[in-house]
């Protein structure tokens, strides 16, 4: 980047030694007050040599002095003038501008604003593509003006600015917003029919060609980015046709180490939570987690707390609620007293958690424990009335306390990776429970439903992942934004 900008900076400043010095009192156009001619190094030297100092040879306008030398450079006034100033003077100087130096100007802009648009440098393209549109408006101008000879009036700035706007649009892709910008530069509102047909014509004329530069940018970069309707060869897609299969899922109940697998293999973004029913092997769909929510809860070691009788062996993480004996109940209303009675964490009535600085983490789902029975062991304790889900899913032993959201919204966690996982072996075989941090109001849809519904629900909704499901529940595939894409990138190129 530093060696690229070097050598743009240097074509800039000494690509003006090739076009001549001309006296700026037989200049056949009038400068402009707020843009003053340039003469460059080589007409300011020419200058010294012949009389001294080059400040002895200023000219004035009426009521102010402009500091001109003696000599003046149109390619150097537009060229080491700021890009503004260059395109003032496009815009309304009156007069004959040489056409040579303005298509260089023309030619040399186009050439380092594509060079500089990859590079990690600070540079724009409204304005250099405005200015490079300005030169070549002008040129055509200035050759109508030629060509039709002297007793016919041709408006060449306002072709600058009709080619300025067709330029703009039509690298850009847009219409309105190139009329509106090269209108608003003069304030004049007659070339506005003229200036949005040019733009109009532009975009239609470079969309034969291919996408626009920002498009193209972002599929080079590989950004899923989705635009406002599918075209037309994709309105008969449904959502099985994306989906990608198989699917990394992960169980509400997970030890460390299959978790650490999970990471370690992929690099997905995010995972379906999934249970099993007793006698049945397929994944049904409990909700939906991120992996920095997963290597958040690692890195902290967020396990559930080991319980073991005394004289047993510790018993599986998932139980029936049948299995719960009284002592269980107890630790689980023990758990949730000094839950609620904790400084840092306050349950409202809505069942939010909320840590300090009214942040909300969303509590497991059908409040603490799940149970394969809707029958509670104990039906005799009231405080706190414990609710079971009928679902059938393994669930945890009991609550315990959770991570605030800060854990999660810290910008240093965003950065976390598998490898400042710090893990020891004996935490491998440790139960995270996932249901009080996944998503369990994730969106889903099924095999059948229409490619252009899918793309609806991730434009309005700004999902990032929508998993498949049959009837039943069970997950079956999982879409991204970046699978609409590819797919569409790949039915163009078929089309082309």
């Amino acid at each position: 980047a530093i060696f690229a900008s070097l050598v743009m900076t240097s074509l800039i400043f000494w690509l003006p030694a090739l076009a001549p010095c001309r006296p700026v009192g037989s200049l056949a156009f009038t400068r402009l007050p707020d843009a003053p001619m340039l003469g460059g190094p080589h007409c300011d030297a020419r200058a010294m040599r012949e009389g001294g100092n080059i400040s002895d040879h200023t000219a004035g306008l009426e009521g102010e002095a402009i500091g001109i030398g003696k000599y003046a450079s149109v390619l150097s006034s537009l060229l080491l003038h700021p890009l503004d100033h260059g395109v003032r003077i496009l815009f309304h100087t009156v007069g004959r501008l040489p056409v040579y130096e303005m298509l260089a100007c023309g030619a040399l802009l186009f050439t380092v604003s594509c060079g500089a648009y990859g590079l990690a440098v600070p540079s724009g393209m409204f304005v250099p593509a405005i200015a490079v549109g300005a030169c070549f408006g002008r040129v055509a101008g200035e050759l109508v003006a030629q060509m039709m000879g002297p007793d016919v009036p041709v408006d060449v700035q306002g072709m600058a600015l009709v080619g300025a706007a067709a330029f703009l649009a039509g690298v850009t892709r847009v219409t309105l917003s190139a009329a509106v910008i090269v209108v608003e530069t003069t304030s004049n509102i007659a070339l506005a029919p003229p200036i949005a047909l040019a733009a109009l014509v532009a975009k239609h004329v470079g969309d034969l060609f291919g996408p626009g530069l920002y498009d193209a940018h972002l599929a080079l970069q590989r950004v899923a980015f989705l635009h406002d309707s599918l075209p037309e060869n994709m309105r008969h897609l449904r959502a099985a046709d994306v989906a990608s299969s198989p699917v990394v899922c992960v169980a509400e109940v997970s030890s460390a180490r299959d978790l650490l697998q999970v990471l370690t293999s992929c690099t997905h973004n995010g995972f379906p939570v999934t249970y099993t029913q007793e006698g049945d092997s397929r994944r049904k769909l409990s909700g939906l987690i991120t992996r920095l929510q997963l290597l958040v809860l690692l890195k902290n070691k967020h396990f559930l707390p080991e319980r073991q009788a005394p004289g047993a062996e510790q018993g599986p993480v998932g139980r029936d609620s049948d299995e719960v004996d009284q002592s269980d109940d107890e630790a689980i209303c023990n758990a949730l007293n000094k839950h609620q009675a904790s400084d840092s964490v306050m349950m409202d009535a809505d069942g939010f958690l909320h840590s300090r600085g009214d942040r909300q983490v969303p509590p497991a789902p059908d409040a603490v424990t799940r149970s394969n029975s809707t029958n509670s062991t104990n039906p005799g304790l009231d405080q706190p009335q414990l609710s079971f889900n009928q679902a059938g899913r393994s669930t945890s032993f009991a609550p315990h306390a959770l991570l605030p959201y800060r854990a999660f919204a810290s910008r240093l966690r965003r950065e976390l990776t598998v490898a400042d996982l710090k893990l020891a072996e004996s935490d491998m075989n440790r139960q995270v429970d996932l249901g009080p941090y996944m998503n369990a109001a994730a969106m889903a849809v099924h095999p059948s439903a229409r490619l252009s519904r899918v793309h609806l629900l991730f434009r309005s909704l700004g999902l990032r992942h929508l998993t498949v499901t049959n009837s039943e529940n069970t997950v079956l595939g999982m879409i991204t934004r970046r699978d609409i894409t590819d797919i569409t990138m790949s039915l163009q190129t078929m089309g082309n």
